[in-house]
């Protein structure tokens, strides 16, 4: 689960509908990042990260190899 994620859209947009109205991606689609069953793209990742007036690195944990999270 992507708890950054989710404490953010709450915080700005109080619910994932609101949120996924403002980034233009539906509904499902916000639930699957925030649930992690599926991982954004970076577009979605930029679009998102703008839209909660966040960075991307504080809303999503790296997967590039070498990385401190990829590291754990």
């Amino acid at each position: 689960m992507n708890i950054a994620l989710k404490i953010a859209i709450l915080q700005k947009y109080r619910t994932q509908t609101k949120f996924s109205q403002a980034v233009g991606l539906g509904e499902t689609m916000i639930s699957k990042f925030v649930s992690g069953a599926r991982v954004p793209s970076e577009d979605q990742k930029k679009s998102m990260a703008m839209a909660l007036g966040m960075r991307i690195e504080d809303l999503f944990e790296s997967t590039v190899k070498g990385s401190k999270a990829a590291c754990r």
